[in-house]
């Protein structure tokens, strides 16, 4: 008489393959892979774990049929990675092997932590900045700013790749001028930290203050001309005038860079002296000028 048997069916399908993903700004996951092509096919399992060789847990515990799979992950967190398997199960639920492991970066959402600027140094014709680099592991570099003491805007002065010393010498100072400093570093998100607590420094030497007064003598009249150097701006010049053996007194003042001083004349021989002295807008002077001799 026929008998019916029926074969046991222990061949597994082939492990899926084509495993692909990606992980959108807020944390969605779309995975997709192609379909395997066994008759007896059930569908798939879908597995995920935080590190490549921690266990990977079943994210369907029922099987799909659909070669696609999406997924959602925290991305406020310090774990950058998220990592995939799939594997195929058929109608006698025998599991394929795991498809290839799929890593996958979370985005970026979290700032790297602000540098420490350490020291700004005064150097001959230069300015020595040291820092300690960011602690955040995904920086990539560190932007140095600048502003001159007063300003309210920063702007960015050189930018220092990560491996680098942690060090930069700002040699387009001017002497005399303050400087205020501070750092921001970027990751391969592109993300910036705080700005660090800033430090100011003045550039070693500085504009000497210096006056020149020269005459030019004509009859009946000398005219007095003046340069000034300062990083002060001057308001006005006072002239200093003294006639013969007596002491200097202010005589007038000018706006001007040049004074002509009318004389009359005299039969008996006169000696003039001249002196001047810089009145700035915050209204410091300067010391007196040299002395310019005229005799009439």
């Amino acid at each position: 008489a026929p008998t019916y048997a029926e074969l046991i069916d222990s061949i597994p399908p082939a492990a899926p393959v084509g495993l692909e993903g990606k992980i959108d700004s807020t944390g969605i996951v779309r995975l997709t892979w192609k379909g395997n092509t066994e008759k007896d096919l059930e569908g798939y399992r879908v597995y995920r774990s935080n590190r490549p060789d921690f266990e990977f847990l079943l994210m369907t515990p029922a099987v799909i049929q659909d070669t696609c799979f999406t997924d959602s992950v925290e991305i406020h967190t310090l774990t950058k990675e998220v990592y995939y398997r799939v594997r195929a199960i058929d109608f006698r639920q025998n599991r394929s092997e795991f498809s290839r492991i799929l890593e996958l970066k979370r985005p970026d959402v979290i700032a790297p932590v602000a540098p420490v600027l350490q020291s700004v140094e005064a150097q001959k014709n230069a300015i020595q900045i040291t820092w300690i680099n960011s602690s955040s592991d995904d920086v990539v570099r560190h932007h140095i700013y600048r502003k001159e003491d007063g300003d309210s805007l920063f702007r960015i002065l050189a930018s220092v790749d990560k491996g680098k010393t942690p060090v930069y010498s700002d040699k387009t100072v001017q002497a005399g001028t303050t400087y205020v400093y501070q750092l921001k570093a970027e990751d391969t998100g592109g993300l910036f930290s705080e700005a660090s607590t800033p430090m100011q420094q003045q550039a070693q030497g500085g504009l000497v203050e210096q006056i020149v007064l020269k005459k030019q003598e004509s009859p009946g009249q000398v005219r007095l001309l003046w340069t000034v150097q300062s990083k002060k701006k001057v308001e006005r010049v006072l002239i200093y005038k003294a006639i013969n053996n007596e002491p200097m007194r202010l005589y007038t003042h000018s706006t001007e860079n040049s004074f002509t001083d009318n004389m009359d004349t005299s039969p008996l021989e006169t000696k003039l002296t001249y002196r001047i002295q810089a009145v700035y807008e915050d209204g410091s002077s300067s010391d007196l000028s040299n002395e310019v001799g005229v005799k009439m």
